[in-house]
């Protein structure tokens, strides 16, 4: 079990923000970065956001800089083997469960000392590890859980299960996002074209921790949204309803569940206004909502 060390200062924290920024060195994109948009001071609210799998922190800039005017401080760390130059990349394989917990627990920590109130937020890889610190930090009074990669979408669960178990231990394989468009794909330009099953297997792995936890205790976050499109076709829809359920049935009165209705065509990565047919018209105004705290509502 990992010791956590919440920091207490602004100083401290900035100064382990520029810790990570040092790691993005000459083999990251620039535009890839982590990122601190910071007011100067500890202020009240610090949104931590993260990014989904094969992509980096651009993919959050538009809506972190939003947040930003709105007052708060917004840091959107790089995660482990992501956000390099090189987009047909083999690092990203190298990712496992247990640095994805490690890095959520250091930032985590590192956001103790940037604002007195922690919200979390990610998309798909990014929402598994904004709802593993709300299962588990206490720390984190708000978590926007946005379309989480908890299972493979259009398989039975326990097929996804078993599958992603296997991940872990069959050779690994590449995949491309798009099968025609291969590199070429359409889209956020810094990302990755294609996925590395071993990785998609221990980002399932970590979802495992929260679901087996979520049966039989609350989340400890104060607040807990889980966000998620009807017309999301990349995300396993009945394993986040049971989440959600499992969540609510613990702490009714500190779970919500919000859906975009499918006449919407919001897709997966409802985040990165790059992404072909975006709607962030209709997304931010909910997910800025949502950091702040507020309810709001996705039938539109």
């Amino acid at each position: 079990m990992l010791i956590n060390h919440p920091i207490t200062d602004f100083a401290t924290a900035r100064a382990q923000v520029a810790v990570l920024q040092a790691q993005d060195d000459a083999g990251v994109n620039p535009v890839c970065a982590t990122r601190l948009l910071d007011h100067g001071k500890r202020t009240h609210r610090v949104i931590v956001c993260y990014h989904g799998y094969t992509n980096c922190p651009a993919q959050f800039q538009t809506l972190a800089e939003e947040l930003h005017r709105a007052g708060h401080t917004v840091f959107v760390p790089r995660l482990p083997y992501h956000g390099l130059s090189d987009r047909m990349t083999t690092e990203h394989a190298r990712l496992t469960a247990a640095d994805l917990v490690a890095f959520t627990n250091e930032t985590i920590d590192i956001a103790c000392g940037l604002g007195e109130e922690i919200v979390l937020t990610g998309l798909s890889a990014g929402a598994i590890m904004a709802a593993w610190a709300a299962q588990f930090r206490p720390e984190v009074h708000t978590a926007v859980v946005a379309a989480p990669s908890l299972g493979l979408p259009g398989w039975p669960l326990w097929a996804s299960d078993a599958t992603a178990r296997l991940m872990h231990y069959i050779p690994n394989l590449f995949i491309w996002w798009d099968q025609k468009a291969k590199s070429k794909i359409a889209g956020a330009p810094q990302a990755y074209p294609r996925f590395a099953t071993r990785a998609l297997g221990e980002i399932m792995a970590m979802g495992r921790q929260v679901r087996r936890a979520a049966r039989t205790s609350p989340p400890v976050a104060q607040q807990v949204t889980l966000l998620l499109s009807d017309s999301d076709v990349a995300v396993h829809h009945g394993v986040v309803a049971q989440l959600a359920h499992d969540w609510q049935h613990h702490a009714p009165d500190r779970v919500t569940f919000q859906r975009f209705p499918a006449h919407l065509r919001i897709h997966h990565d409802m985040v990165d206004p790059t992404q072909p047919a975006q709607r962030v018209d209709l997304v931010y105004p909910v997910w800025c909502a949502l950091c702040d705290g507020e309810t709001t509502t996705t039938t539109i």
